[in-house]
């Protein structure tokens, strides 16, 4: 980027002279970015290191010293916290996946003894029933939605000017 000056020349006097300097940019960001880790790359760099050092201060110390990234220990947190949220969803539905196989199967092996009288495995297929409904979801509370609205209660026999 060229730009055009005036300023004053002393050798010359007080006349006005125009000298053409070169105005240098600073260093783009794109040449900082070339060495700089990718954002994604980053985040994973920070569950890793939580992994390994247990704290997220630990963390922050393992990635500065080690990997020359400056990341804060409550940055580190708030993408430890995120990764985990991503990782737990899959997982969680491949366990309780095998879970409700194993259940399955057990209460296969275990139906037949039960509708012939056998005590233990009538326990055992009622067992398998009832985790198999929690984990489905079966027997979790009902939700209830309420308006915020008031309720007066009529007591018979009760004088409502005498309990204010």
């Amino acid at each position: 980027m060229r730009k055009s000056v005036s300023f004053l020349s002393q050798r010359n006097g007080p006349e006005m002279a125009t000298k053409k300097i070169v105005v240098k940019k600073k260093a783009t960001p794109r040449g900082i970015r070339r060495n700089a880790v990718k954002s994604g790359t980053k985040r994973l760099m920070a569950f890793d290191a939580y992994v390994l050092c247990g704290t997220y201060r630990a963390a922050e110390l393992y990635l500065k010293k080690e990997k020359g990234i400056s990341v804060s220990y409550r940055t580190i947190n708030k993408w430890v916290n995120e990764e985990m949220e991503r990782r737990k969803t899959p997982v969680l539905e491949e366990i309780r996946k095998n879970e409700l196989e194993r259940i399955e199967n057990l209460f296969q092996r275990h139906y037949e003894k039960a509708r012939q009288g056998n005590w233990k495995s009538i326990q055992t297929v009622f067992r398998c029933m009832d985790r198999k409904a929690k984990l489905l979801g079966l027997d979790a509370p009902q939700q209830i939605q309420t308006d915020n609205k008031s309720v007066n209660y009529t007591i018979d026999g009760v004088d409502t000017d005498e309990v204010k």
